[in-house]
């Protein structure tokens, strides 16, 4: 999570952050990022680990999208002979799929405005 503000510090320009609220819960790009991950890992720890989580902390973002959402977005496998692991549910990579086709959207959208905000933000900068 340091790694996410050290780039937000270096990159001072106008931006939008979209969280969705469903059901009592938020969904936003952290809880996203925790999907693709664990899709791409194969399992929670995995996953937790690659963008700086405890597995206590990716299981409660997962829960807590289950719950709010009302039916399972990551499914988990207990551990055997072939070894445990999780994958995203049908609903999860739609989940996924749907929230990047929004922020593609809303990214087109506010382009000019956030271009037009930046631009005055660099002129002012330049001015003090």
């Amino acid at each position: 999570m340091a790694r996410k503000r050290d780039e937000e510090m270096a990159d001072p320009g106008p931006r939008l952050k979209i969280q969705l609220r469903v059901g009592g819960g938020a969904i936003g790009p952290g809880k996203i990022q925790l999907l693709q991950c664990l899709d791409a890992e194969g399992g929670i720890t995995a996953a937790a680990k690659a963008i700086g989580l405890s597995y206590r902390r990716a299981w409660y973002l997962i829960d807590t999208l289950n719950v709010a959402l009302g039916q399972p977005v990551v499914e988990t496998k207990v551990g055997g002979e072939g070894g445990g692991g999780a994958k995203l549910t049908p609903f999860g990579r739609e989940l996924v799929a749907r929230y990047y086709r929004v922020l593609r959207t809303v990214d087109d959208a506010t382009e000019p405005l956030l271009g037009w905000l930046g631009e005055i933000t660099c002129e002012t900068a330049e001015t003090d």
